[in-house]
């Protein structure tokens, strides 16, 4: 994240807060104002944000490349790229723009597609018209047993003529996040 962006961000948070006489985002500031923080821990603690503040999330959604997976909707998909079983990431290029699927990895998680149902090659040149973005239980056709934090992510695409499902399974011992991140490239 660019300083500028981290200045915009502490800005908003400062200006919002003191109006409101609250005191529950200056640790945000604080955060941002870390500059030793590597890019890959300063995204991983935003992401954590994100995820256990979603009323803080607003700030970061605003200046960074984060996108909904529910833009795809009415997008024509010119390629899926990395959407195979044990991949980290996958790609999708549309109409519009280009588009990342991934986990921005801490140290001791993993995250990987498992599962992928349907044929890329029938959604090309087709309009998306329905998109779901969900956490999953655990899916029927998955019968190992996990002992340790264990997450699913489940997406779909349908067209006219074609359904694509992909599921993501990360794995962990609890204390590291299993989310998928979804992004503008």
């Amino acid at each position: 994240m660019t300083l500028e962006k981290r200045l915009l961000i502490i800005s908003e948070i400062a200006f919002e807060h003191s109006n409101m006489g609250c005191d529950d985002g200056y640790w945000i500031i604080g955060m941002l104002c870390d500059l030793t923080l590597s890019e890959d821990k300063l995204n991983q603690e935003i992401e954590e944000i994100k995820q256990n503040y979603p009323s803080l999330a607003k700030y970061f959604n605003k200046y960074m490349n984060y996108a909904n997976f529910f833009e795809l909707k009415g997008q024509i998909i010119e390629s899926i790229t990395g959407l195979t079983e044990g991949n980290d990431e996958v790609v999708i290029t549309t109409n519009i723009g280009k588009y990342r699927l991934y986990h921005l990895q801490d140290c001791c998680e993993e995250v990987l597609i498992n599962k992928v149902i349907g044929n890329v090659s029938d959604l090309v040149g087709e309009v998306i018209f329905a998109e779901e973005d969900a956490g999953a239980n655990d899916p029927d056709w998955f019968n190992e047993k996990f002992y340790d934090s264990h997450t699913w992510t489940k997406y779909v695409l349908k067209t006219d003529n074609a359904s694509l499902e992909f599921w993501f399974l990360g794995t962990s011992n609890g204390y590291y996040g299993e989310s998928v991140i979804f992004v503008k490239i």
